[in-house]
């Protein structure tokens, strides 16, 4: 059973109305909305964790900048993505010209300048070489 809850942090400046089975996951689930939308780092996520502050909701309709479901996703109005735009089947091969692959070319090896050898590896390998 998902129960509201009211999350922020002091140092974001974003709040969140997150739909999630417990603090913890309320908590995960914006701190995963506020890095996909980078508003923090991935190495912060700690740091930012210890003073998060989620607030179970009595009345759910409290105003925050997103609302947000465990299942991670987005049902703010504001933070949508545009619909895409269908086009046809004859639209899409009207748009595609054909094009010839460029060559591969294998890049040519740095040349590699040789080892200086220690005077004990000359006097073992020269028992190899001769």
């Amino acid at each position: 059973m998902e129960t509201a809850y009211y999350v922020t942090h002091p140092a974001v400046g974003r709040t969140a109305v997150v739909y999630a089975p417990s603090t913890e996951k309320a908590r995960t689930t914006f701190l995963d909305w506020l890095e996909r939308n980078n508003l923090m780092r991935r190495a912060d996520r700690q740091i930012l964790r210890r003073n998060m502050v989620a607030q179970r909701l009595e009345d759910p309709n409290m105003p925050a900048d997103v609302v947000l479901h465990y299942g991670y996703q987005d049902y703010s109005p504001s933070m949508r993505l545009p619909e895409p735009e269908l086009i046809s089947e004859e639209e899409q091969m009207e748009e595609l010209e054909p094009t010839e692959p460029e060559p591969l070319t294998e890049p040519e090896p740095e040349p590699v300048a040789p080892k200086r050898m220690m005077p004990i590896q000359q006097v073992m390998l020269r028992g190899y070489v001769e």
